[in-house]
């Protein structure tokens, strides 16, 4: 981001710096990431690799969000993980609707 100083409007100086993102435009980055994340398996070999939609295994970008574990089902509680589930809220995991766990 850029201000212009000077007599009556003039950019005889710009003084600029950095700015940071809005908080929203992070948020909806960070879930859009969750939700494309891919599942990968664990190896030993310092290069983590996939599975494509062939079912070919290819190697994992590093702008990809990865994770090893499947994601827990958040309409039912498990105090283990600190999920509180939906008391009280009807929940439905296979809507995509204000019902469903996405939104919940």
């Amino acid at each position: 981001e850029c201000k212009c100083h000077g007599v009556s409007g003039s950019c005889e100086l710009k003084t600029c710096w950095y700015t940071l993102p809005k908080f929203n435009d992070v948020g909806d980055y960070l879930k859009k990431k969750y939700e494309t994340a891919v599942r990968i398996k664990p190896s030993a070999r310092k290069r983590l690799r996939r599975q494509d939609r062939t079912g070919k295994s290819v190697l994992v970008s590093k702008a990809e969000l990865v994770h090893i574990h499947k994601s827990p089902n958040y309409c039912i509680e498990d105090k283990s993980k600190g999920i509180l589930g939906t008391k009280g809220r009807p929940c439905n995991k296979t809507s995509t609707g204000p019902d469903g766990c996405d939104l919940m």
